[in-house]
This record gives structure tokens, sequence and C-alpha cells, in this order.
């Protein structure tokens, strides 16, 4: 195929499966990932428009009218529609949950969580990082490994619990 920027449509929806699925015939556009593709999907259309999108991997990606470089490289900036999607991701996410529930905090996800939901972001500066899998922004440092930071003898499920989320 040619090489077209992010974005670009490059087609429409064949007649076939828009009559299939119900629907006009969209157009298709270039995406070089699926993450990108997502946040198409979703209708991230306006500068300041923001999608999380979590599964394996969690991103978080906000619609910029200019590309923002990081000088600590903690996100980075990709083209989109002619203009910018400024964004971070991390590996292993979904897979974290079910690690904290098995691993850390030894209850089910529905208690441990409902607990973290009585906790205010940031409580006691517990930090975790979930580097289970290596991670992946801006660089892949499939070395990178996880920790949970500042914990002390008062910390709680719930606190651990708000930081894994």
């Amino acid at each position: 195929g040619r090489v077209v920027p992010t974005g670009n449509v490059i087609g429409r929806l064949k007649a076939e499966l828009a009559q299939e699925y119900g629907l006009s015939q969209v157009p298709v556009i270039s995406a070089p990932f699926d993450s990108k593709c997502a946040y198409i999907a979703a209708g991230l259309s306006r500068p300041g428009e923001a999608l999380d999108i979590s599964g394996t991997v969690t991103s978080v990606g906000v619609y910029h009218t200019s590309e923002i470089r990081d000088p600590q490289q903690r996100i980075y900036s990709v083209p989109l529609s002619g203009n910018w999607l400024v964004r971070g991701s991390t590996a292993c996410s979904g897979s974290t949950i079910s690690w904290a529930e098995e691993h850390l905090l030894h209850m089910d996800v529905h208690t441990w969580t409902s607990q973290a939901a009585k906790v205010p972001a940031g409580s006691q500066e517990v930090t975790f990082l979930p580097y289970l899998a290596g991670e992946r922004t801006p660089y892949w440092n499939p070395h990178a490994r996880g920790a949970l930071l500042g914990i002390g003898g008062d910390t709680t499920d719930g606190v651990i619990g708000r930081a894994v989320l």
C-alpha cells in the first residue's frame, strides 16, 4: 500500500459490509496502531478532548493543536488528523488488577476496589509502579520492574488498592 499520514481518509467502507452491519459507507482512516484507531473510533476530534483506553494496556490521550515535547519523556505526541494526540501508556494494566487481587491484597476485586473508592487520591502518598511486564512509555523497557512506595504501619488495603488503581 501507499504511505499516507495518520488520520487521512484512505477509502470508504465497502457497500456490502455497510449493509451487513447496518452502517453507512463510513470513511476508512489510516492509523498505524490499535489504540490510535480507538481514539478515532471514539470520536476524539476537538482539541482538549481526552480518552482513557483500558485493557491489557492503558493509554490516556488528549487531542491537542500542537506537539508537546516532555523533556523527561513521560508523555509523547503523535500526529492525528492535522493535530496531535498527546499520550502515555502503561503495559500490563488490565492484568495488574488480577495480580493485585491474587498476590497483593488477597481479596476479591469488588471488596478491595470498594475500599479503595473510600480513599482520597494520593492518600498517604503511596505510589504503585505497575511495571509487572516491563514498561512502554515513552520507550519499551522489558526490564523495568514494579514497586509499591511509601507504605507504613498505618497503610490500609484501601490505600494500597487506590494506589494500584
